[in-house]
Parts: C-alpha cells; structure tokens; sequence
C-alpha cells in the first residue's frame, strides 16, 4: 500500500521562497509527500504558471491534487448556476492536467434544493460523464460532504461513481463529514469496507476533527480534538494494507502541516511507512 500524507494548503511554515515551491521544500523537511492546492474560492493559478507548479512538485516527489471551488451545485435546476459550476470544474480539471496531478480534483457535488436523491443522482452523473469524457487524463473525485442538505452521503457518493463507471471519477471519502453527519458516530472499519465492495483499491480521503451541529458540519478543528480520533482510523489501515493500492490523505486541520506530522506519526507507530 503506498501512503501519501500532506495538508490541504501550503504549508504556513514555509520560509524562502514561499509559495508553492516553499511549500514542497517544507513538506520534504517534514518527511510528508502529498498537498491539496486550494481553489475553494476561485482558481487563481494560470495554466501556465501551473505547468512549472508540477514541475516543482514532481522533482520534490509531492503528490499533488486540487479542491475545487466550493460554489458548486450540480443539481441546480437554474441554467445559469449549472453552467458557473460546470465552468468552475472544467477550469479545476484544465489545471490538474497541466500540473499533471496524481491526485483527484474533488468537488463537492451539490445541494438538494427540494430535488429528490434520485433526480440529484442523475444529474451528478450525466456532468460527471462530460468531464471524464472531456478530460481523460485528470481524476475527478466526488467528496462526502457534511451536511444533511447537501448530496453526498457516503452510500449517494459510491452509488454516484458505480453508475458513472469511468476510472477517472471517483469516490473521495471525507471522515469528519461522515462523523458530522452520522452526529458524532463512525466506523472507520465499516466506511473501508464499503468503499473496498465497490472494487475502489485506490483510496482518496480527508482527515480533520470537526465542529457539527443538527444540520452537519460547522468548521474543521485540530486533530488533538479527537472528534473524531485518527488512531483508530491508522488502525483499521493497517488491518487493509493488503486491499488498498494506495491512501492519499489530506489533512484540513487548520493546524496543517502540523497535525499531519502528527498523523504521520501516529501511522508510523502502526508500522505504516510514507511511500
């Protein structure tokens, strides 16, 4: 099982240069290979500029993924909405391509809005069929999401990518938004065993403790908080390394590389190596 580890951001203690190559340098320094480049409110960086972006991260040997802006509804029934989200995904996946990352572009599929699941379903699915057609080479990774309004239940999400049926669309599996929606409750075990049924080897997945309320999630918070714990979830890992092909976990701690560290460390301690 090859194991990737890496915040969602650059590193905030990077020193010279800064930026993204700052942000590699730091993340060797760290002994992490993985980072989620952070588009969540617009993609800001160019394609060409996202070019030399892989090229850094590549010769540093960090695997590199995307989060796409989070003002994204697929199951909007309001053409000009449907049509911003679908222009802000095909421009995350562009620049997946040019950085050439390993990783998935993740997105958050959408809201309810009074649409029944089934409706909602087809809908993700019908889009996700046009950017696994349109962009071949990039990986689009539909993510758990941690609110009751929202689509993206666990069971919604693998049914989803079940019935897109491409390799390069993807379940993303966020523990603290299944903990969220589950009102304090996982099952670490159980989660990897779903996933694993759906024939997925390759796993992709958030990590953080979080702050919830009746309706889901409210914020992320350290991983210190243990809401939820990440020695159990380590655990259950190594009880599947033998299943899994590869684990790439972003932390979004707001503690960052910092509390990877600490992931790593507790990984570490089950006898798990960073690949």
């Amino acid at each position: 099982m090859k194991l990737y580890i890496g915040p969602a951001g650059y590193c905030s203690s990077s020193k010279e240069p800064g930026g993204a190559l700052g942000s590699f340098m730091r993340l060797n320094e760290l002994g992490l290979n993985a980072q989620e480049l952070e588009f969540v409110q617009q993609v800001y960086l160019k394609r060409d500029a996202a070019v030399e972006v892989g090229r850094q991260a590549a010769e540093r040997k960090i695997r590199l993924s995307i989060h796409a802006p989070y003002f994204i509804n697929l199951c909007s029934q309001e053409k000009e909405k449907l049509a911003a989200s679908k222009k802000r995904i095909a421009d995350s996946l562009d620049r997946a391509e040019a950085l050439q990352a390993e990783g998935p572009v993740v997105v958050h599929p959408g809201f309810f809005q009074k649409r029944p699941e089934s409706e909602c379903m087809q809908a993700v699915v019908d889009a996700c069929f046009e950017f696994s057609a349109a962009y071949p080479r990039v990986v689009l990774g539909l993510e758990t999401t941690g609110k009751h309004s929202a689509f993206g239940s666990l069971a919604e999400i693998l049914e989803t990518c079940s019935r897109v049926g491409r390799k390069n669309v993807v379940p993303v599996v966020d523990f603290a938004h299944i903990y969220a929606r589950n009102n304090g409750r996982i099952d670490f075990g159980a989660v990897l065993d779903e996933f694993l049924s759906y024939g997925y080897t390759s796993l992709s997945a958030h990590f953080s403790s979080i702050n919830f309320s009746e309706k889901g999630e409210l914020n992320h918070l350290p991983i210190s908080e243990n809401k939820p714990p990440f020695a159990p979830l380590a655990a259950e890992l190594k009880k599947r390394s033998s299943k899994f092909d590869s684990v790439h976990l972003i932390c979004e701690s707001p503690l960052l590389e910092d509390d990877c560290a600490r992931m790593k460390a507790i990984i570490e301690e089950e006898g798990l190596k960073l690949a």
